[in-house]
C-alpha cells in the first residue's frame, strides 16, 4: 500500500491551492470595481 501519491498530482494541488489563495474573492472585486469607477469619492 502506497500512501504517498507521485509527484504530478502533489504539484497540481499545490499549484491550484496557490492560484486560489491569491485570487481575490468577491469583496476585493466590489472594492476594487468602485474604487476604479468613482476615484476617491467612493
Amino acid at each position: 500500500m502506497d500512501f504517498i501519491p507521485d509527484l504530478g498530482p502533489i504539484l497540481a494541488f499545490t499549484a491550484a491551492a496557490i492560484v486560489l489563495t491569491i485570487t481575490p474573492g468577491p469583496d476585493m472585486t466590489l472594492v476594487l470595481g468602485r474604487t476604479l469607477s468613482q476615484g476617491r469619492a467612493a
